[in-house]
């Protein structure tokens, strides 16, 4: 479950420790060399909490999620500076300052093997009805949130899966409805996370609804809330592409469903047809949108199932240069233009 030492290989979702016990949670799967992008979930405190582990209880810094409430919070409390191959500030913890790597799946195979509370116990059961049910072996599933850590509370804390590669991912997707012991949330709690989504992404609670991804905000035998993460199993090397952000924009585009990359995170998928754009007036630049506009790609994981069920979307991002490519991508849940994407087919 813990690492010795750092590795230079992060997924995203692998949890991070630092020299002062404050725990990270890794974003992506590209990082600098010798920094990891992560950004402060738990701090160790003084007084008792329902996060502990030993004699140690922990307090959440985020407390409502969406890049912009996140970065807004941890930007107080950890490295947050301008990358060059991002084109944006991005929250970085340094390989240098790391003393434990927590790896979702690793911590599951632990569990499995020796269940220690009634949470654990929960954990193993919804595993092996995946792997019954689904056919999605245990060697693709991890553990995340503070399970993984070793502070969850079996009174309070949620089940929080990580299914990893792009068969898997697509395979779980598709035949989630085939796990007999998930519900959708009870009404009330449903409305709640409604809400509180709208105010975080100034989007209507009917909206939201409707593009809610189904693996999230799941219900377990009655009486826990399962949430799912799709992972990339691969790494890919930082400086490859290079992204030049130019100016915020909105179109309108039909784009390919299916793809397992618009799960992982980002989430992205392939551009076929650019209909309309608004916010450029720059005649070359708008020929170039509607002939090079190849990806969209989201930082708010909210959006994901919209461009993984694909077809007429309308996106308000930032338009970036994508080099040494030459291509054009929209970005949305940058700092700067968080934007959105909302099907314009229900």
């Amino acid at each position: 479950m813990i690492s010795s030492k750092p590795s230079d290989t992060f997924l995203d979702h692998d949890h991070l420790e630092d020299t002062h016990g404050n725990i990270y949670v890794v974003v992506g799967n590209v990082h600098p060399p010798s920094k990891v992008i992560a950004y402060l979930k738990y701090v160790p405190v003084n007084n008792k909490t329902i996060w502990c582990r030993g004699n140690v209880c922990y307090e959440r810094v985020v407390k409502k999620y969406g890049v912009k409430n996140v970065m807004s919070t941890i930007k107080h409390y950890q490295e947050y500076s301008y990358d060059p191959v991002f084109g944006s500030r991005v929250p970085q913890v340094s390989l240098s300052k790391v003393v434990r790597v927590y790896k979702p799946n690793e911590k599951l195979r632990e569990i499995v093997n020796r269940p220690r509370d009634d949470l654990e116990l929960e954990v193993t059961e919804l595993v092996d009805e995946i792997e019954r049910d689904i056919g999605i072996e245990m060697s693709s599933v991890g553990i995340d949130g503070s399970i993984l850590v070793g502070i969850h509370n079996p009174k309070y804390s949620d089940i929080d899966l990580v299914i990893y590669g792009c068969r898997e991912s697509i395979y779980f997707t598709e035949c989630l409805s085939s796990l007999r012991s998930l519900r959708r949330l009870p009404p009330d709690r449903a409305l709640r996370h409604l809400r509180s989504q709208s105010e975080i992404y100034g989007l209507s609670v009917d909206l939201i609804k409707n593009i809610q991804p189904p693996y999230k905000r799941l219900w377990f035998k009655e009486r826990r809330e399962v949430n799912i993460t799709f992972v990339d199993r691969y790494t890919y090397r930082y400086g490859d592409v290079v992204f030049k952000p130019l100016t915020p924009v909105e179109v309108i585009i039909n784009v390919e469903g299916g793809s397992c990359t618009s799960l992982f995170y980002p989430s992205y998928t392939y551009v076929n047809e650019v209909k309309d754009v608004k916010g450029v007036t720059n005649p070359d630049l708008m020929h170039e949108i509607k002939n090079r506009l190849t990806y969209v790609i989201s930082y708010e994981g909210i959006f994901s199932y919209v461009l993984y069920k694909g077809g007429e979307v309308r996106v308000k991002g930032l338009l970036e240069l994508v080099l040494p490519q030459s291509y054009y991508v929209v970005i949305v849940g940058a700092i700067e233009n968080p934007g959105y994407i909302v099907p314009l087919r229900h």
